[in-house]
């Protein structure tokens, strides 16, 4: 009897012990060089040790971690579960002087040539509080060819990390490298368009480069996000917040310590607005260095940063930022807002664009109707070597509603034209100081009045 209840008690132990081993981990090693039981960093294999990224996010508890050694993985993730997901770059910022070794990255490649959306997502994330940092995602392939030909890269993936269909909360992408991508770099698209979003997201010290005509670097629609400390380098537009919804609590929508070059739009924010006409939402844009590298764009002109239908006691201030080059450094476009003061741009630098800040409260499409009335207000900006003229303001003549603009401390320097007013309706409430034009200070046009001096 003793006998029977002792092997009854070691077999107890046994299935525990492999019930255990069974149970999801909240750690697990993900290591390119493993191959199996006997090589794999004295982990158990195929439980908290594996060979693929996709492995170790199968197979983690969740909220747990999958830490990823340096390597090269082919393949395609997808992350359903609140979980982090580590590099060897994690924590190190791969804009500062001190970066990761190249030998030292955790390389993502795609597994075939697929630039469509959303097949072509390197990691889709579909669930909240999610954190990828640490990797670099390359989208060119070196096995593949045919794809977008950018710089010398073949590009094979369409997005380096998003969604492009849900409303996220808590989700964290910081500290990777993502380049060689069709599409863009970091997107979360949510078309149902929420009333209320869930909560902030962030994209912070990420290093996006490369990126094919029409790629945008990071971009929000109806999501809050906050966008801090990357590089954005050859994208067709920088940075993108669109349609954001209201949100619960104090968080408000951040675009910060940002470095970006861009095409079409280094910083675009528009349709800031509640649905339910109620209090929407709020943005911070400052301490970002954008540069333009095109110009003389009629379709769509080369633009800084970029603000447009901000509205409904929506606001948005724009601090401390330097912009230059392009077709305009600051473009504002129908601000509809119940108090100018909505908008407000302050300590700003404008170099070497062909408008420093051009204010159109219309755009020649027809089916956009007469204009509402628009307002901002300019505050301690400077503008230098506008090529064609330091701030020009666009009154819509089908419409009732005036285009205003107050104006504290604005100085503009060189450049043919100071002031140009275009079209009726322009409320200015101060002047800017305009030094140094070698055509004229102020220029009017299209029936606009010339303002008291």
């Amino acid at each position: 009897m003793r006998n029977r209840w002792w092997s009854l008690l070691v077999g107890l132990c046994i299935l525990a012990a492999g019930l255990a081993v069974q149970a999801n981990p909240s750690q697990v090693f993900v290591n390119a060089g493993w191959t199996g039981p006997d090589n794999c960093g004295g982990h158990i294999w195929q439980n908290d040790a594996f060979a693929t990224m996709q492995g170790g996010i199968d197979a983690v508890a969740p909220a747990g971690t999958v830490t990823v050694a340096a390597g090269a993985y082919v393949e395609q993730l997808v992350i359903g579960k609140s979980l982090s997901l580590l590099g060897p770059g994690a924590g190190i910022d791969p804009n500062g002087a001190k970066r990761i070794d190249p030998g030292q990255e955790a390389r993502l490649f795609p597994p075939r040539h697929d630039i469509s959306l959303p097949a072509g997502i390197m990691i889709a994330i579909n669930a909240d509080n999610v954190t990828v940092s640490g990797l670099t995602l390359d989208g060119d392939n070196p096995g593949f060819s045919g794809g977008v030909t950018v710089n010398g890269s073949d590009i094979n993936a369409g997005l380096g990390i998003g969604n492009l269909n849900a409303n996220l909360g808590g989700v964290l992408i910081a500290y990777n490298i993502i380049k060689n991508c069709a599409t863009g770099g970091v997107r979360f698209d949510c078309p149902a368009l929420p009333h209320q979003a869930k909560g902030i997201n962030a994209v912070m010290n990420n290093r996006i480069a490369n990126l094919a005509p029409e790629g945008l670097g990071v971009r929000a629609n109806g999501q809050y996000l906050r966008v801090v400390n990357n590089t954005i380098l050859g994208a067709t537009y920088g940075i993108q917040m669109h349609y954001v919804a209201s949100t619960q609590g104090t968080s408000i929508p951040t675009v910060t310590g940002n470095t970006v070059e861009a095409t079409t739009a280094g910083i675009m924010m528009g349709l800031f607005n509640d649905q339910e006409r109620k209090s929407g939402p709020s943005a911070l844009v400052n301490h970002n260095i954008v540069r333009m590298t095109t110009v003389n764009r009629e379709d769509f002109p080369a633009t800084g940063l970029y603000i447009y239908y901000i509205e409904h006691n929506s606001q948005i201030m724009a601090c401390d930022n330097t912009f230059s080059g392009g077709d305009a450094g600051i473009m504002l476009w129908e601000l509809p807002t119940f108090n100018p003061t909505d908008v407000t741009i302050t300590d700003t630098t404008i170099n070497n664009a062909r408008y420093g800040i051009w204010f159109r409260n219309w755009l020649p499409m027809p089916e956009t109707g007469p204009a509402r009335s628009s307002g901002a207000v300019f505050s301690d900006v400077t503008i230098k070597n506008a090529a064609v003229a330091g701030i020009c303001l666009e009154g819509d003549v089908r419409g009732d509603g005036p285009v205003t603009a107050k104006m504290l401390g604005v100085t503009v320097q060189g450049g043919p034209v100071g002031l140009l007013l275009k079209g009726p309706k322009i409320v200015l409430d101060g002047l800017p100081k305009i030094i140094g034009q070698t055509k004229q200070a102020i220029v009017t046009e299209d029936g606009a009045q010339a303002p008291a001096q």
